[in-house]
């Protein structure tokens, strides 16, 4: 008998690591200029770096942890069409939690941004 479980980890697994990797790499890198003009206005330009890369292993924990939550928490999966489906499901919640996360770090960059601007004017 096949077992759709560990068909589904072994797809699972690799889509959601390499994007989690990839995204994180992206923001690790992108968002090290926004972080130098939020940080340089308050005078913690030597800050950008720690805390760039305590965010990328913060972001690497946190989402590493949530794969293998979610693993642990797939019901049983008897048919290729549940497998399909508990897939695509766990890959999207992955997905939005990332782009919640990303949100969240965005927004306190601009609203640090934003505050230390004398004029109220979003400058990058």
């Amino acid at each position: 008998m096949i077992n759709y479980n560990e068909i589904s980890y072994l797809i699972y697994l690799p889509i959601t690591l390499f994007v989690t990797v990839w995204v994180g790499r992206e923001l690790y890198q992108n968002g090290r200029p926004l972080m130098e003009t939020a940080f340089k206005k308050y005078g913690f330009e030597s800050w950008v770096s720690p805390i760039n890369s305590s965010l990328l292993i913060g972001y690497y924990l946190l989402n590493i942890g949530n794969l293998l939550i979610f693993i642990n928490s797939w019901e049983k999966t008897e048919s290729a069409e549940q497998m399909i489906k508990a897939i695509i499901e766990n890959v999207g919640i992955i997905i939005t939690l990332l782009g919640v996360i990303h949100f969240c770090n965005l927004s306190i960059l601009i609203l640090m941004n934003f505050k230390s601007n004398k004029n109220n004017n979003l400058t990058l």
